[in-house]
């Protein structure tokens, strides 16, 4: 089952958190309620991302977010925890808005409307 099979089942599903994961890249998934511009909002929460040490740098996980956000326009992500400034960059390509302090970063994206 591919990663995109895997989160597409935990989206329809019941489950509150669930590691997804194919060769390249592993990530620990949420479905949450957040603050966010005070509003309380359903989010798909990625609470850690895990790329293998011989994929790292080829774009595995740029790609798993564009994908992501053109398959899932209707979804709100939030990224919590971020400590790896690589992940920042690629999250403001995509125009995810960032919040907290600069030891505690998170960032998020609203569904389009």
């Amino acid at each position: 089952m591919t990663i995109f099979e895997q989160l597409n089942l935990f989206l329809i599903g019941r489950e509150r958190n669930l590691y997804i994961r194919n060769e390249d890249l592993t990530l620990y998934v949420r479905n949450s309620m957040r603050r966010l511009e005070r509003q309380l909002i359903p989010c798909l929460d990625i609470a850690r991302i895990e790329v293998e040490d011989r994929m790292q740098n080829r774009g595995v996980f740029t790609k798993f977010m564009k994908t992501l956000i053109e398959t899932h326009p209707d979804v709100n992500i939030f990224v919590e925890c971020i400590h790896n400034p690589i992940v920042i960059h690629i999250l403001e390509k995509f125009d995810f808005k960032k919040i907290g302090t600069e030891l505690d970063v998170h960032m998020y994206k609203l569904k389009q409307y």
